[in-house]
């Protein structure tokens, strides 16, 4: 058609050509400018109902005046009754050919991005959705201005999923909706721009194939990969918004192209940018070097208070003590640990504790060089404990040339509690271990604390009896004091959560430790999350959500918080402000089995099946005795349809932890899973049943187990509890996601259950 003259437009030259047509310069000889042509396949021409809702759409688009929407001139037709559009011409390049040259940069793709959203939105108020939004129909001005072409083409014909309605919504960008055939709405649109924001970040699409069929399979089942596994530096909150505009169910997408475009412009672009990296150590465990070898739990302490201080440091990453005390005894040379824990500095020493007498050493070795940076001893009493380790965190600081921020240096130099003078205290009443023997001891109110905390972190009946007799012993010495009482409340909420005792009155107690030490220090991280572990106890999910965020405004680097937080996320339907958080709490104590069963549970719940089992298993492989991570294994393996591994799991390590409440619930588990439903009730104790109905995890595997073997009623009783009073409130997840519901999906009660669920799930404050 080069060189021809249709009407009053000159053809000059041939753009391009895709499925609906081809596209040619034009000179617009009347008004002496260029133009852009398209002109409609023939055998759309004869088809009078689709050639008048063409004109409609043409001429309700032409109607649309704003900067990123291509202006539409006029609609005509050739003699030979080939339809065409007129449409202005731009200097630039289609999207489309730059991303043929690979991802853009993250503020461009983002403005890109922008841009579009509001010609979008403006097409939505005017009531127009475009159904066709791909890079291929996005022009790039010269001045980097974005124009949205091809408004209303998908509406020309009724297509289904043919090969001509696959060029009216180019697969690889069509909504789930959209590709079954289904009614839209202006939300198809927002997937299908969320799908060209991943890839212009990407530099790829998130859903691939190699045919038609497989991208349609991958958009219907399976979720993208996260945008920041993908590209180093992304904020988090990117994958956010890209994870809400790629949601599968409309009604959990985002709303409207205003909220999307509003949740861009909160982006803090400079976080965008791959943050610097940070100088990273561990301290290992302390040796004790005294004659006695009891003397173990005052090592661990100073190894525990120096992490303790040093975290305070934001611009230093530092292994947390769960981690770093599975390292005690290691034979591991520095640089293997280094490597390990991808570390640049390892601190190790010893304490001597003679009477009242300490002398600690310490040296800072570069991990990468194995060379000694810094070494240094001192020397004092038990007054000096403090001052001794003041000085040590401030010489590795310094050692490191970080500089201390104002808040820093008042954390480092924050002392518990000053009076540490010695008690005669009876330590060992009624311990099986003593054979029922008591010992009179001279015990500091450091190391009564020290002890406590000692027993905390291996919690059995007599243990931790004994941490409320040293608790008790410190608040004789030092009077009124926030931290003991907030240590004494978490020896009472471990003495339900174990299960070393059942009664309710424990709880009351750690409320009313919680309640003293709030009172004497409001800025205290270890009361606030201890108010998480209670507010959990409770099914106040939403409690544990605000107790976590205040222990983590104080304390970044509260381990005890982002497990929390980050779990109950997941059980909230917040998987993506849970993910940076585990992801966070997995870099600075890698070595703990259940941080990894939380990053499981949280791809478990999103539907990302094979990612959680992977880091389930990395869970298991950390410490294979672990009852929560062989628990929460057994679970993935059963969710993701492996239910023949789940149950050689179950026979692998029942037989160690049988006596435990939890554990016995995994007989009639794996009956139901084996579909043997008299075996499954059959084994079904009172005890355990009790034991689940107060957990929301629990009593949601209960509606599982009972939902696999048709025992419907059961099974909404206990998804009802789970959610309704116990706050499992993930609605995607039971929705749609979760696959051993799928026997009580079709029963009238779960959608007028999900329709209660998805309310309380929005309301949700995350």
């Amino acid at each position: 058609m080069t060189g021809q003259t249709i009407l009053r437009y000159e053809i000059l030259d041939k753009l391009g050509q895709g499925g609906m047509g081809v596209v040619y310069k034009a000179r617009d000889t009347r008004l002496d400018r260029f133009v852009a042509l398209k002109f409609l396949p023939l055998h759309l021409g004869g088809d009078e109902e689709a050639k008048e809702r063409f004109i409609q759409e043409a001429k309700a688009a032409s109607a649309l005046d704003h900067v990123n929407i291509c202006t539409i001139h006029d609609i005509g037709e050739t003699n030979e009754g080939r339809l065409f559009i007129a449409m202005t011409f731009y200097e630039g390049e289609t999207l489309k050919k730059k991303l043929d040259r690979g991802a853009l940069a993250v503020p461009e793709a983002i403005g890109y991005t922008l841009q579009i959203a509001e010609g979008l939105a403006r097409a939505h108020e005017a009531g127009i959705i475009h159904r066709d939004v791909k890079p291929g129909n996005i022009m790039v001005t010269n001045r980097q201005q974005t124009k949205l072409l091809d408004f209303g083409l998908a509406k020309m014909a009724n297509v289904k999923l043919t090969k001509t309605g696959s060029t009216l919504g180019t697969v690889a960008y069509m909504s789930p909706e959209q590709a079954q055939g289904e009614a839209v709405d202006h939300r198809t649109d927002i997937w299908s721009l969320g799908v060209v924001f991943y890839e212009m970040l990407a530099g790829r699409r998130p859903f691939q194939g190699d045919y038609e069929q497989a991208v349609l399979y991958a958009i219907l089942n399976r979720d993208p990969e996260p945008i920041t596994a993908l590209r180093a530096g992304l904020p988090f909150a990117l994958e956010r918004i890209i994870g809400r505009a790629l949601e599968k169910n409309p009604a959990l997408r985002l709303p409207n192209m205003q909220s999307l475009i509003e949740e861009l412009k909160a982006l803090n672009l400079g976080e965008t940018k791959a943050p610097q990296h940070k100088k990273s150590i561990v301290v290992l465990p302390f040796t004790n070097l005294s004659p006695d070898p009891d003397n173990e739990y005052f090592s661990d302490g100073l190894t525990e208070e120096i992490i303790t201080d040093i975290s305070s440091v934001r611009s230093l990453r530092v292994i947390s003590r769960n981690s770093a005390m599975q390292l005690k005894g290691a034979s591991k040379d520095t640089r293997t640990i280094g490597r390990e824990l991808e570390v640049d500095y390892v601190l190790q020493g010893g304490v001597r504790k003679a009477g009242d007498t300490l002398r600690v050493t310490a040296q800072l070795i570069d991990a990468t060089a194995d060379t000694n940076i810094w070494s240094g001893k001192y020397s004092g009493t038990l007054r000096d404990v403090f001052t001794i380790q003041e000085e040590l965190s401030r010489k590795i600081v310094e050692s490191l040339q970080i500089t201390l921020t104002s808040g820093e240096e008042q954390q480092i130099a924050r002392r518990p509690f000053e009076n540490v003078q010695a008690l005669d205290l009876e330590i060992n009443p009624g311990d099986p271990k003593k054979s029922g023997e008591s010992t009179i001891e001279n015990v500091h109110a450091w190391e009564s604390y020290l002890r406590a905390r000692h027993e905390l972190w291996r919690p059995s009946a007599g243990g931790l009896d004994r941490a409320l007799i040293l608790i008790r012993n410190a608040l004789s010495i030092v009077g009124e004091n926030a931290l003991l009482y907030a240590t004494m409340g978490q020896v009472y909420f471990q003495q339900v959560h174990a299960g070393t005792a059942s009664d309710p009155g424990q709880i009351e107690e750690a409320s009313r430790c919680l309640n003293r030490a709030l009172e004497l220090d409001h800025d205290l991280p270890a009361a606030h999350a201890l108010r998480a572990s209670i507010s959990y106890k409770a099914g106040d999910l939403q409690g544990v959500v605000h107790a976590c965020k205040r222990a983590l405004s104080i304390d970044l680097n509260n381990a005890e918080a982002l497990f929390w937080l980050s779990t109950v996320y997941a059980h909230i339907g917040r998987n993506a402000e849970a993910r940076p958080l585990a992801q966070k709490l997995v870099s600075i104590d890698p070595l703990t089995s259940v941080n990894h069963w939380a990053r499981a549970w949280i791809e478990f719940t999103d539907g990302k099946f094979e990612e959680a089992l992977i880091h389930s298993r990395r869970a298991c492989e950390l410490d294979p005795e672990n009852f929560v991570s062989r628990w929460g294994h057994v679970v993935h393996l059963a969710g993701s349809g492996l239910t023949d591994e789940a149950c050689d799991e179950i026979d692998r390590f029942f037989p160690q932890i049988s006596e435990l409440p939890w554990s016995r619930s995994f007989l009639p588990y794996k009956a139901a899973l084996r579909g043997n439903r008299a075996e499954a009730l059959r084994l079904i104790e009172p005890d355990v049943v009790d034991f689940m109905w107060d957990d929301e995890y629990c009593s949601w595997q209960m509606a599982t187990m009972f939902s696999m073997v048709g025992e419907l009623d059961e099974s909404m009783k206990w998804l009802t509890h789970a959610a309704l009073d116990r706050g499992f409130v993930n609605y995607p997840f039971l929705s749609r996601k979760d696959m051993m519901l799928k026997n009580l999906r079709a029963d009238p009660r779960f959608a007028l259950l999900m329709e209660r669920v998805e309310k309380l799930w929005e309301g949700i404050e995350a």
